[in-house]
């Protein structure tokens, strides 16, 4: 009985270490994603070092089950505060970059090129900002 809750356990906390690396993989936080992966590869060891050492039983099939199947659903959650936390984003390579000093020059250059001068002022009026709400 104490194999199998400790196969339970340990099952349980591989596989929420193994949704976070997953997740982590695909983060712009190297940090997070080598914490993650020591973290997911120690307790992978340990648990299976648990279930070599109880020769495979076919009796711990089902609190090992049970265990990964609930450290993935929990492991998806706890991934997603500590992503929040961190404010670690995937994809922020795809974001739009930062226009240089010389891009927003040839922006409003060409704005201007192409308006002609009498909508000049109306334009800079609506650029101005809101006054605030009283």
């Amino acid at each position: 009985m104490a194999q199998a809750l400790y196969i339970l356990v340990m099952s349980f906390l591989q596989n929420i270490s193994f949704s976070v690396v997953s997740r982590a993989r695909n983060r712009d936080n190297f940090a997070y994603l080598m914490v993650a992966s020591v973290l997911s590869n120690g307790i992978w060891f340990l648990t299976f070092r648990a279930l070599v050492l109880a020769d495979m039983n076919w009796i711990l099939f089902m609190p090992y089950t049970a265990g990964t199947v609930l450290g993935s659903l929990s492991g998806a959650g706890l991934s997603m505060r500590v992503e929040r936390w961190l404010h670690a984003s995937s994809d922020a390579h795809l974001g739009p970059k930062p226009l240089t000093v010389e891009e927003k020059a040839t922006v409003v250059r060409n704005m201007l090129d192409e308006t002609p001068p009498a909508e000049w002022a109306q334009i800079l009026k609506n650029l101005q900002p809101s006054p605030a709400p009283a």
